[in-house]
């Protein structure tokens, strides 16, 4: 009965280990964001829906994953590679960050505005309607805005 109790124990721990989800309030002292939740996925070659109620930052660590954002996202943060991310029933998006490699980001409705693009990885894939801001310093990123808009590009 005891080495079942710690097989069952290494097993669940085994398990948490692979796919840590945290839902938390954004921890800092500025009023503003107080009322953002806080999202983080670390997983590899996973398929699912983010779908949260409220106001909320993204954060993915992980390689191989197809995501789809719906709605109410504030910031995205891509820490990984070979990621398909796809946004739904979002119109704004304060700040996308992509500091894997290989990932693609596209949107369902062609209607996203990004505030701020910073792509610090290699070889990205975005398409977005347009942006106000854009920061890449990686390398063979592809970026497709879909309506006639220049983003700012900053160096």
């Amino acid at each position: 009965m005891k080495i079942l109790k710690v097989t069952l124990l290494i097993v669940f721990s085994l398990v948490l280990a692979a796919c840590e989800i945290e839902l938390t309030s954004a921890g800092n002292n500025d009023e503003e964001h107080s009322d953002v939740a806080l999202i983080v996925r670390k997983m590899t070659a996973e398929t699912e829906i983010i779908d949260h109620g409220e106001l909320y930052d993204f954060e993915l660590e992980g390689e191989s994953n197809k995501l789809t954002l719906k709605s109410n996202l504030k910031r995205i943060d891509i820490n990984g590679s070979y990621n398909e991310i796809i946004i739904v029933d979002d119109d704004y998006i304060d700040r996308l960050i992509i500091k894997g490699n290989r990932n693609t980001f596209t949107i369902e409705h062609d209607d996203v505005d990004i505030n701020e693009i910073v792509i610090e990885g290699d070889d990205n894939y975005l398409v977005f309607s347009q942006c106000q801001s854009l920061v890449d310093v990686g390398e063979n990123n592809q970026i497709l805005l879909l309506e006639d808009v220049q983003c700012e590009i900053v160096e």
